[in-house]
């Protein structure tokens, strides 16, 4: 059986970062996932798009680093969006109920411009 992998691309796009997900975001690819988020938001981008297109397979240790990330930002006043929802993260969604949680969008120049719009931290 072939090793499970996950791969993740960042892009800057002004004070939005991108993080692209291909692959499958499960136990023992999600702590990775999580590691990369925490640089970014410890770096200062304050702006995240996760896009969600390539992702094959997700079980609930991706689910909970969505979740965790958007609750994360949420303390802060910023907000998570996510682009890319296929057929199997729509249907994760779908089945589990989550979807109000996210911002979500059907275009990833849309969850841009919707992340550039966001709000900064309250200093």
């Amino acid at each position: 059986m072939p090793w499970r992998r996950l791969r993740v691309r960042i892009t800057d796009h002004g004070p939005v970062s991108v993080m692209s997900v291909a692959g499958e975001i499960d136990v023992a690819t999600a702590p990775g996932m999580d590691r990369r988020i925490t640089t970014l938001l410890n770096a200062g981008r304050l702006h995240l798009v996760i896009d969600l297109s390539g992702v094959t397979f997700c079980d609930s240790t991706g689910i909970g680093v969505l979740v965790g990330t958007a609750r994360r930002l949420r303390t802060q006043g910023l907000s998570l969006h996510l682009t890319g929802l296929g057929p199997v993260m729509g249907r994760l969604f779908d089945v589990t109920g989550i979807g109000p949680v996210f911002t979500t969008h059907d275009h990833l120049a849309d969850a841009i411009t919707a992340a550039a719009q966001g709000s900064a931290p309250q200093s």
